[in-house]
């Protein structure tokens, strides 16, 4: 079986893709000052007066010296203490465009080739 040039210029662009992703995540992880990066990114915080990690907040900006986040019972005080990758975002983010335009591009070309296979009987 042999791969046709569109089926390669496909599977080139769907690696292209996944690999922009990756990098624009990992850029965005590493970046400083942080950029916006909420739909990627949580930030983690301890909460100042029990010490737990339990509470991630979407992060949206620069990393601030305390933020305000319910924790508990407790008087919701706490320290941004980094920030974790949303990695289902990202592996999302990585794959369901890549499918959708697989499964629109085999649809796409098998009916025009039904249609005009129609035209020609």
């Amino acid at each position: 079986m042999t791969i046709g040039g569109w089926t390669r210029l496909g599977i080139v662009l769907s690696v292209i893709w996944m690999v922009s992703v990756l990098c624009f995540t990992l850029y965005k992880w590493n970046s400083n000052p942080p950029f916006e990066a909420g739909n990627f990114m949580a930030l983690v915080v301890q909460d100042a007066d029990t010490g737990k990690r339990a509470i991630r907040i979407p992060y949206y900006g620069p990393v601030i010296p305390f933020a305000e986040a319910p924790i508990g019972q407790s008087s919701g005080r706490s320290i941004p203490v980094g920030l974790q990758p949303r990695f289902w975002r990202i592996l999302a983010l990585m794959i369901v465009p890549v499918v959708v335009a697989w499964i629109l591009c085999v649809v796409g070309t098998r009916s025009v080739h039904w249609i005009r296979d129609g035209f020609r009987h």
